[in-house]
């Protein structure tokens, strides 16, 4: 059993312990049980945030994370549901929290799963919503607006790259916002991104895409933010990585600055570039890499 400070796990906490609690065995939940499982960086991080809003409903209805019952639960989904979240996250946070009950019985806490016994909710499939040519064509064009200072100047760029790489590259929304300079190559021809035993892939990168980088890159240096100040290509003022959410807002900014009228997801943007590399009738060029 994995050793953790724990209260008792059907004692009455006040919101400051349930916090301390629940914190506590998230941490070691997404450590621990996720790395175990193999789990890939984006899936943990998902996983981590559904538990946590969970935990942070729990504490809103004076309960402990540790405590709640499937009519909890299926009370928590609904409130979800009427607040506009697809069926399909849905799906998703309840599987979270599956896997979070599971993992608590395996370490002694509690008799039961109570989220074996909730109904995930019907998915229907989406329709698949690609970004118009129009909009696309603006969206990856190297704009040079007038900037404030080289800190905005270099944000700027971040951002067209980020777009440029969403739609020219296969890889996933974690993997370009934890991407490190480390991992381009000597010749600027490809990025590799490791994989799971091992073995990585390369992905070959387009002119547009290299033309960003080289000049995001040249803006961080001009800025004074070398590598030693941070590893990775698109970081925050801070140096640190981007969070989803960050990301995200990043990609909608952008887009709303090129085309006013249009609200773009990194999803929609990534499944545009994966689509239109299937009716050219070639995929992103990659390669494996490792034994």
């Amino acid at each position: 059993m994995l050793e953790v400070t724990q209260a008792p796990p059907y004692c009455a906490a006040s919101p400051d312990q349930a916090v301390k609690v629940s914190s506590q065995w998230l941490e070691v939940f997404s450590q621990r049980a996720l790395a175990e499982r193999r789990a890939s960086a984006s899936t943990r991080e998902a996983y981590t945030l559904d538990v946590t809003m969970l935990s942070r409903w729990a504490i809103s209805q004076e309960k402990h994370l540790l405590n709640l019952d499937a009519d909890d639960l299926t009370r928590y989904l609904s409130e979800r549901y009427r607040s506009g979240t697809h069926p399909s996250t849905l799906a998703r946070q309840l599987s979270s929290c599956r896997s979070f009950y599971a993992f608590l019985l395996s370490q002694g806490v509690g008799t039961h799963n109570p989220a074996e016994s909730v109904a995930a909710p019907r998915v229907t499939p989406r329709r698949r919503r690609l970004v118009p040519d129009d909009v696309l064509g603006r969206v990856l064009r190297q704009r040079n607006p007038p900037v404030a200072s080289a800190a905005s100047a270099f944000r700027a760029q971040r951002d067209h790259a980020i777009v440029c790489m969403l739609y020219d590259t296969p890889l996933g929304i974690s993997e370009i916002r934890l991407l490190r300079w480390q991992q381009i190559d000597d010749q600027w021809t490809a990025v590799v991104v490791p994989g799971r035993n091992g073995v990585s892939r390369s992905v070959v990168l387009t002119t547009r895409l290299l033309e960003a980088l080289k000049e995001l890159r040249r803006l961080m240096v001009s800025w004074g933010f070398d590598a030693g100040d941070t590893p990775y290509c698109f970081p925050t003022s801070t140096g640190l990585p981007m969070s989803r959410q960050a990301l995200c807002f990043a990609v909608r900014k952008w887009a709303e600055e090129c085309a006013p009228q249009e609200v773009m997801t990194p999803s929609a943007l990534r499944q545009t570039g994966l689509a239109h590399q299937a009716r050219r009738g070639r995929a992103a060029p990659t390669r494996s890499v490792g034994p």
